[in-house]
């Protein structure tokens, strides 16, 4: 189910509209346009999807409710324009996975954004630069005996280690990601089950066991051009072809090259030298 545009024409004095239904599962952009007047909206249906400028024409909404959107999965960049006047966000208990950079342009009112009990994974870098007022931000539960958490697997986010020192209320990772103990890999995720635990790949041209550590750098006649450990074959230092060789701590296998005597392109199969002709340079010459 879904409703045309112009189902609201003519209710311009309007202040509160609230839609709940287990029907109502998508909504056409500009649907709300007419609505002047209104500055409270509630949409807990079971939307699947929200297209860009939906909310255009709720230029005095100063809150806004999409919770309990258990099908609504993502959002597009430009669904929140047009509300210039809003405060107030809820987005807590649907299924978003991410949240696109610029997702929140134009919301420069919003100071409380609540997102607890999604199932976000990730945050894209300066997600929330576009909101210079959020003083209250929500990234999980904070009521005691909350069985909703969500947001699970939610990667500890560095950009947040900033933005605290203006909150007045914050729920959601305590803890950035440490440095890892071991020279030569790199911290890609932090979980917030466990803030303080890094998981740690090792850097291309570098290899090791889970975790990231000790790296070792690949050994001469060996590449890895992949970040990440020893758990599948492409994540090992692979050897170069026969009759080539590479540098230690190669990262790609360009850097393997023909041996004297042998000759083809860096990194594919080498071919002898033919009778009458030699080559005492390593590498494709």
């Amino acid at each position: 189910m879904s409703l045309p545009v112009g189902v609201f024409d003519g209710l311009t004095g309007v202040t509160r509209l609230i839609l709940h239904s287990t029907e109502l599962k998508s909504l056409p952009a500009g649907v709300f346009i007419g609505l002047s007047a209104v500055t409270y909206l509630s949409l807990g249906n079971q939307l699947t999807s929200l297209p860009a400028g939906v909310f255009r024409g709720l230029m005095v909404l100063t809150e806004l409710s999409l919770s309990g959107n258990a099908a609504l999965t993502s959002l597009p960049v430009g669904v929140f324009d047009g509300l210039v006047a809003l405060k107030v966000l809820w987005m807590q208990n649907n299924a978003l996975i991410s949240l696109p950079a610029g997702v929140f342009t134009g919301l420069t009112a919003v100071f409380q954004l609540e997102l607890q009990g999604n199932a976000l994974m990730s945050l894209s870098v300066g997600v929330f630069d576009r909101l210079p007022n959020l003083v209250y931000l929500t990234l999980y539960c904070r009521w005691q005996g909350c069985t909703n958490d969500g947001n699970a697997e939610l990667s500890c986010i560095p950009m947040l280690a900033a933005l605290r020192a203006r909150f007045v209320s914050y729920t959601g990772p305590q803890d950035t990601c440490a440095t890892c103990t071991s020279p030569n890999a790199t911290s890609t995720v932090c979980l917030l089950v466990a803030p303080t635990r890094c998981e740690c790949t090792c850097n291309m041209g570098w290899t090791g066991p889970d975790g990231g550590g000790p790296c070792l750098q690949c050994a001469a006649g060996t590449y890895k051009s992949e970040s990440g450990t020893a758990v599948t074959d492409t994540l090992i230092c692979l050897a170069c072809s026969t009759n080539s060789n590479s540098l230690a701590g190669s990262s790609v296998a360009t850097a393997c090259r023909c041996n004297a005597g042998w000759t083809g392109p860096d990194g594919r199969k080498c071919t002898q030298c033919e009778a009458g002709k030699s080559k005492f340079l390593l590498g494709s010459v």
